[in-house]
């Protein structure tokens, strides 16, 4: 029970720093997405049905706040859940530079399904405007949140007591 709440408190306060902090840091010029790093993170470490879960929550909190039509996140960050715990299957994804590699690929294929959808929702797409979002700044910034999650996760994991072998109750008699 106590694991269930961790985890909604820690997605309720990256939602909260998504929602409220990165549109600051945004005006700066500097693009993040928090929600793409944490979904390749979950996916590549934690496998395909964490990953799922992970993007519907984003997905339908990004949907709800922001979209002008409801299931386009849903829909992206469900799909590229999917693709990315696919590839935990087929490659070495315990290693920084798999962390990197598949960071990048997430934030073009976020930003590539997101012009997709787009194009089928009858909006017009520049070209060189589509270009420019897929291969933006947004995939650096990404690649260094990835670093610095893939730094701190040993030192976030909870210690093991060392007293995990101590009963309650009767005494073992044959000592």
């Amino acid at each position: 029970m106590m694991k269930q709440i961790k985890k909604i408190l820690f997605l309720m306060l990256i939602l909260i720093f998504q929602y409220s902090f990165v549109p600051i840091i945004k005006m700066t010029g500097i693009k993040i997405n928090i929600f793409i790093v944490l979904l390749t993170f979950i996916a590549l470490r934690f496998g395909r049905y964490t990953a799922t879960l992970y993007a519907l929550i984003f997905g339908i909190f990004t949907d709800v706040l922001f979209s002008f039509s409801f299931g386009i996140y849903t829909l992206i960050y469900f799909l590229l859940a999917i693709s990315l715990s696919f590839t935990r299957e087929y490659f070495n994804t315990g290693n920084l530079l798999s962390s990197i590699i598949f960071t990048a690929l997430a934030t073009i294929i976020y930003n590539l399904l997101f012009a997709i959808m787009l194009y089928f929702l009858s909006y017009n797409i520049n070209f060189l405007l589509l270009i420019n979002r897929v291969f933006s700044s947004e995939i650096i910034f990404n690649i260094i949140l990835a670093i610095i999650i893939y730094i701190l996760e040993p030192k976030l994991k909870p210690r093991r007591l060392l007293i995990t072998n101590l009963r309650i109750g009767k005494a073992d008699e044959t000592a």
